[in-house]
């Protein structure tokens, strides 16, 4: 996808701090993170194969505008690792090593929280 670029809306993820689960000594994706994980892979599922978009291949960078549900505090990076992970398992990008730039911003509220992804080569 040489001299490409993705935007698409997610829906706002769950905090790292709710998406991994300590069983048995083990981390596993919480309920919730599995949940938060198919939504969005069903979602790039469309866009892949029904609008024809290829797998990045190589550097990435990454720009996310992130609106949260409400007007709390929150921590920037707690958003970070969900949105990699779903970009990889939804076949955006091959690997979540190629991400080599990021760029994030809260920006306003808005209901049920989303988060404006742009994806480009580097």
């Amino acid at each position: 996808m040489a001299d490409q670029r993705l935007t698409i809306d997610l829906p706002y993820p769950p905090s790292v701090n709710r998406y991994w689960r300590n069983v048995n000594g083990r981390m596993v994706l919480s309920k919730e993170g599995r949940r938060y994980r198919q939504a969005v892979w069903d979602l790039l599922f469309v866009k892949r194969y029904l609008f024809g978009l290829g797998r990045f291949s190589g550097p990435v960078s990454v720009s996310l505008r992130i609106h949260p549900p409400d007007q709390r505090k929150r921590d920037l990076d707690n958003v970070l690792k969900a949105i990699f992970d779903a970009l990889q398992g939804g076949g955006i990008i091959q690997d979540d090593v190629q991400i080599r730039e990021v760029h994030a911003a809260f920006a306003e509220p808005v209901e049920n929280g989303k988060v404006i992804v742009e994806v480009s080569q580097r």
